[in-house]
């Protein structure tokens, strides 16, 4: 079976945010979304990531300036447990190096 899943937007922010929330807040996090996608994959799958995999390169503002730490390890860290073909597309989203600030834009727009 081919499975396409286009802008997924791994973000280590994602997980971050869901950790502090109150459990009963109900959080779109797309790393799991795509934790998901992967465990119920079979290994004769194959997985095609049609673009923004990632939300963007750094993970945190910290890792931006040590140029160290990205969601690309995120990614690669979920993906690593399917054992069948993921090919890859990129999307804007990977050329972006910077997360976005929260103190400024808040949460509003993420869900």
């Amino acid at each position: 079976m081919i499975i396409i899943a286009s802008d997924v937007h791994v973000s280590k922010s994602y997980d971050h945010i869901q950790s502090v929330l109150p459990k009963q807040i109900d959080f779109l996090n797309p790393n799991n979304n795509l934790r998901l996608l992967v465990s119920r994959m079979k290994k004769e799958d194959t997985l095609v990531m049609n673009g923004d995999t990632i939300d963007y390169y750094y993970s945190d503002y910290t890792h931006y300036f040590k140029k160290k730490g990205n969601n690309w390890e995120i990614a690669k860290n979920i993906l690593k447990k399917f054992k069948g073909t993921v090919l890859f597309n990129t999307g804007n989203h990977e050329f972006r190096k910077m997360p976005y600030n929260y103190s400024i834009y808040g949460l509003n727009h993420m869900n």
